[in-house]
């Protein structure tokens, strides 16, 4: 072993044993059900919270603090177009009687202030994309469906507070603002210190959960620097040095194309470069009696996890339906609003584990699901007759 061989392994082995190290190490272990329930990302997850947490008369015990709070918070979001509300507006709004509605006209949140003629509604987006023209659609929708109002803001909520692709900034009376997750982590976190009992212990988790996954943590972060500052070449070895997922996707892709190669088998290999999604494997029998119907394998580079499921386009699905009912004992389900295919077997969820990490244990358990998945699906639908 070199001397520098040997300076970095000493520094690295003073790092393991460092308080920063532990700290650090504390942070990572903390609960974290949302993590758990793998609904970090889940945009309908976050939408029922935040609209559960704004109504007053929900038996969380909050009253009109969650409420207060955020309108408080929207004199000092960002203004994209039109005119925000002044001060007077907004402590006119304190303590009103609201009526909040979840996906009216697909619009995530809206907050009727019918006293004051006042609507704010909250567009949550978070990794999903806007669909064309559904901001500026969304403008034209409020004063529609609320024509005798007098204001109407649109919340543009997603985890950095960027701005939407879709709006329309001359609206003539929807106004557009732009909110970040540290503004809810913001009020989540003035909220939780005036509250005790269950209420609290469930605020904690979303201010764990926001910190964890969806807009960074402070205080690791400057736990990260100090570490960086002190055992620079460690750092930056272990970081030169991290598991690399395209390496478990080679083995773990070329285990299933070895199996499944031939025998009128199709397999195909999809990159999608967003969505911490890094490729996708699709596989197909062209013997079975319902085409279109594919296995799809996700690797997912954010939830560390490999997702296998059986999945139809959904023209087919719909065409198909009573079929697939009377084959699988279900009918196929939307995935998300803004993906074609439909799933009708979510067969499995394999997680990367800490003591594996991106090993063979991993690839074993997802090749051993992939295989079973495959059989079942084989089996049904090769034999099947109408």
């Amino acid at each position: 072993m070199s001397e520098t061989s040997k300076s970095i392994k000493q520094e690295i082995e003073r790092l393991y044993f460092s308080k920063e190290y532990q700290d650090l190490v504390k942070y990572s272990e903390k609960f974290n059900i949302f993590k758990l329930m793998k609904i970090q990302k889940k945009e309908l997850v976050h939408s029922n919270i935040i609209s559960n947490l704004l109504t007053p008369q929900n038996p969380h015990g909050l009253g009109n603090l969650f409420l207060n709070e955020f309108i408080n918070r929207i004199h000092s979001l960002n203004l994209f177009s039109g005119e925000n509300l002044n001060l007077s507006d907004i402590i006119s709004l304190l303590e009103e009687k609201i009526i909040i509605h979840r996906e009216q006209d697909a619009i995530d949140i809206v907050i009727d202030f019918p006293e004051k003629k006042t609507i704010i509604a909250i567009e949550n987006k978070i990794d999903n994309t806007e669909r064309p023209k559904q901001i500026s659609d969304y403008q034209d929708k409020l004063p529609q469906l609320y024509p005798k109002y007098d204001r109407y803001l649109l919340v543009f909520l997603t985890p950095d507070g960027k701005k939407p692709e879709t709006a329309n900034r001359k609206h003539k009376h929807t106004s557009i603002l732009l909110a970040s997750y540290n503004d809810i982590l913001a009020i989540t976190e003035n909220v939780v210190g005036k509250v005790d009992g269950d209420i609290k212990s469930f605020l904690n988790q979303i201010i764990i959960h926001l910190k964890e996954d969806i807009v960074g943590d402070t205080e690791i972060n400057k736990l990260c620097m100090e570490i960086y500052k002190k055992y620079p070449k460690a750092y930056q070895h272990l970081i030169n040095n991290l598991p690399d997922l395209s390496s478990m996707e080679t083995d773990y892709y070329r285990k299933i194309k070895d199996k499944y190669s031939g025998n009128e088998n199709v397999i195909q290999t999809l990159s999608y470069p967003y969505r911490g999604i890094k490729t996708e494997l699709q596989i197909w029998n062209k013997k079975w009696k319902i085409q279109n119907v594919h296995i799809k394998l996700f690797l997912d580079k954010n939830n560390y996890n490999i997702e296998i499921f059986a999945a139809i386009p959904m023209e087919y699905a719909k065409k198909y339906f009573d079929k697939l009912e009377k084959i699988f004992g279900v009918y196929p389900e939307e995935v998300r609003s803004d993906w074609s295919w439909w799933y009708f077997t979510k067969h499995g969820v394999c997680n990367v584990s800490n003591d594996d990490a991106f090993g063979e244990k991993t690839i074993l358990q997802a090749y051993e699901k992939c295989v079973e998945l495959y059989e079942h699906i084989n089996e049904k639908l090769i034999t099947f007759t109408a």
